[in-house]
């Protein structure tokens, strides 16, 4: 099962259509924006747990095991947003709560270009699809954005 937290309604709706699309609607609860204590209630007695969290920054405010104990035994996949001054200290509070319970592990994103592409896609859509695409993907970001990989160490947390 599924549990999905979005806050804006317009991506909500996107969410329940693309379950459908997938046939997955029965696999997925939809919820609005994501509190300790509905995360909370989310993970409790759930087994096999992983978090994908992408919260524009909010993540140290939501993600302490010491609010949220079930948090120890979960693997998550958190987007750092520390390339913005106002989170420069992200990385830092995600190794101080995680770093004795889990495997914490580096992703750094680069910059998507036409090799990315399988080569099975057609010639059409790589030279006049390809350059809109790209523009549309682009965040403005400062810099490349990286995430943290963090894993149980141990069964007991699982």
């Amino acid at each position: 099962h599924m549990i999905a937290f979005e806050a804006e309604e317009y991506k909500r709706i996107r969410l329940k259509e693309m379950a459908e699309i997938n046939k997955v609607q029965d696999r997925l609860t939809i919820g609005g924006l994501c509190s300790t204590d509905n995360l909370r209630d989310a993970l409790k007695d759930q087994k096999n747990v992983l978090i994908v969290c992408d919260i524009e920054g909010g993540e140290r405010d939501l993600l302490d095991p010491v609010e949220i104990p079930d948090l120890l035994r979960a693997t998550l996949l958190v987007e750092l947003h520390d390339v913005f001054p106002e989170f420069a200290d992200v990385p830092s509070v995600m190794r101080e709560r995680f770093g004795k319970s889990h495997d914490i592990r580096e992703v750094v994103g680069c910059d998507r270009t036409l090799k990315d592409l399988p080569f099975s896609v057609p010639y059409l859509f790589r030279k006049f699809y390809w350059p809109r695409l790209m523009a549309r993907m682009d965040e403005k970001r400062p810099q490349n954005m990286h995430w943290y990989v963090m894993k149980p160490l141990s069964k007991s947390y699982n």
